[in-house]
């Protein structure tokens, strides 16, 4: 299933010729449709490819929880996306979990409006990360302790876990919710006494939720992740959109319950135009936060 290649192009080569341009067919060589993976000469891992993994239940529920979401316009409305990568798409953007804000007197990591706004989707999408970090720790077990260990240090501000401490948000012996410091080692204990209830809990990996309604990037890298790796699936009824890494020269042609984990922090990705029909696709990752101690 694994396969060695060593890139022609430098990292630093692919951004120069590729950032901020679409992609097209004379950027791949191979378009992965079946199971697949691929790690370069040093051993790190570029992609791996599922075909049809996600249970065919939870991808229609997912489908049907998002497919009515309003989402923001990538040009209009409100909250028009910042993203370069975005410049001349159609379609909407939603994201889900935790971003931070740089504020002049620390850095604060919130919520996302969103996540408040769609609450039952944003349940079920929890499901989805439950399921996506189950497939991640069978496949790449020794990735996936890596990621878990860099994602209890920040145990409070990860999709699936703040879910599950809802009903049990930590305080201090005055009733007082705890804050800093303290907050956050409280929740990793109170995952760890849910783990040993549950073992067949899946420990949360994803800090945030990238979802995106029917848009074609222009080549980027994400580059603000804590790990290089994220998890894509796709859902609807649609055709085109096929997602390329064109430093290592291959286009993935994902369909609903497939899964692609890529290296999308470093690597330059973008979608081959054109997208007809109607496409949700969920991007599941663990943020880098710089949470002041």
């Amino acid at each position: 299933m694994y396969n060695v290649k060593q890139p022609t192009l430098s990292l630093e080569e692919a951004e120069q010729q590729f950032k901020g341009k679409y992609l097209d067919r004379s950027n791949y060589d191979t378009l992965i449709e079946d199971d697949w993976g691929l790690v370069d000469e040093d051993g790190q891992q570029k992609f791996v490819f599922l075909r049809s993994v996600l249970p065919e239940n939870l991808v229609n529920e997912t489908w049907q929880a998002l497919r009515h979401i309003r989402f923001n316009s990538v040009h209009r409305g409100k909250y028009p996306s910042r993203r370069a990568a975005l410049r001349g798409s159609r379609g909407g953007e939603l994201v889900m979990g935790w971003l931070q804000d740089l504020q002049p007197d620390g850095r604060h990591v919130r919520r996302t409006a969103p996540t408040a706004q769609h609450s039952k989707a944003y349940g079920v999408l929890t499901k989805l990360c439950d399921e996506l970090s189950r497939v991640v720790e069978t496949l790449l077990p020794s990735y996936w302790s890596a990621v878990a260990a860099s994602a209890l240090r920040q145990p409070e501000n990860l999709v699936g876990a703040d879910v599950l401490a809802a009903s049990m948000e930590p305080v201090n012996t005055a009733g007082k919710p705890l804050t800093g410091e303290p907050r956050r080692r409280a929740y990793a204990d109170l995952w760890n006494g849910l783990k040993e209830a549950a073992p067949s809990l899946s420990q949360p990996i994803f800090s945030t939720l990238t979802i995106n309604r029917s848009a074609i990037f222009r080549s980027h890298a994400d580059a603000k992740n804590e790990s290089g790796l994220a998890c894509l699936t796709a859902l609807g009824s649609f055709a085109g959109g096929d997602l390329c890494l064109p430093r290592l020269r291959v286009a993935f042609r994902l369909r609903p319950g497939d899964v692609l984990i890529a290296d999308t922090n470093r690597e330059q990705h973008g979608n081959i135009g054109p997208l007809v029909g109607d496409r949700i696709s969920v991007v599941a990752y663990l943020r880098r936060f710089e949470i002041c101690r």
